[in-house]
């Protein structure tokens, strides 16, 4: 879970919420602690991402689906920050995709990234729910208006977002995806995920090994982060590689072969 996220649990443990920190995508676990949480209080929230920030994966949205079902008291809160714009119909990310907001979901999600503007989207599954946030979420009754250039620069991307030159950009990303994938496992790369997602992670190992071969790209004009510990386990470092439809595919197949040369 991205610290954004996990970064409120300590106000919510200082308001007396039970908090319970369940391990990356362990639907059977999860399942577990709804049910001993259901036992005593009314409502169940599960906090996570649509796409994990480091490897790139997909929340498995299809268990949390059916454990919601079985479950009535569970809610979900998921961050797609990393999911919208490439993902779904004029880019509604991973979590909305092509479909109505799903029952007891909040989905929320910046606008700073692949949307390209500032601010953030909340989706909310009632009315009654957005009315309440407004109302008595406290990060929008202290929050300030966004700035007029990136007023502009959001009314500009929503332009793009509702043509179709949106569905132009997420081929062609999709198709440097793909093209990514595919070669790293030709060249025995070990990727963090093989997910089809614009976040790709090269797995180095420790520190200094990860450090070292970023700096040896940077010098072949290859600009990758660094993901070291503690954005990462310890001595799970590696590249974390964000695809754009401005990189050519000659770009990803150079990029592939620098890797590969290191590893």
């Amino acid at each position: 879970m991205h610290n954004s996220v996990q970064s409120v649990l300590p106000t919510l443990k200082a308001a007396g919420t039970t908090c319970r920190f369940v391990r990356h995508s362990r639907i059977d676990r999860l399942d577990k602690v709804v049910n001993t949480l259901a036992a005593c209080h009314r409502r169940v929230w599960y906090l996570a991402d649509g796409v994990y920030s480091m490897h790139g994966d997909v929340a498995p949205l299809a268990a949390l689906r059916e454990l919601q079902a079985r479950h009535e008291r569970l809610s979900l809160y998921i961050d797609d920050a990393h999911g919208v714009s490439w993902a779904g119909k004029h880019g509604r990310g991973t979590v909305l995709g092509d479909g109505a907001p799903a029952q007891r979901t909040v989905m929320v999600a910046s606008l700073a990234k692949a949307f390209s503007a500032g601010g953030a989207v909340m989706v909310f599954p009632s009315a009654e729910t957005a009315r309440l946030v407004r109302t008595c979420g406290s990060t929008m009754i202290f929050s300030g208006p966004l700035q007029p250039a990136l007023l502009g620069a959001a009314i500009a991307s929503a332009r793009v977002h509702l043509s179709p030159e949106i569905n132009e950009r997420q081929r062609k990303l999709m198709e440097r995806i793909g093209l990514f994938n595919d070669l790293a496992v030709a060249r025995g790369l070990p990727l963090g995920s093989a997910a089809a997602t614009p976040i790709r992670f090269v797995r180095t190992g420790d520190n200094d090994t990860t450090y070292q071969i970023v700096s040896e790209l940077m010098n072949d004009g290859f600009y990758v982060n660094s993901a070291v510990f503690p954005a990462v386990s310890a001595s799970q470092g590696g590249l974390r590689i964000a695809l754009t439809v401005h990189q050519t595919l000659d770009d990803i197949r150079a990029l592939i072969d620098a890797i590969a040369k290191r590893l």
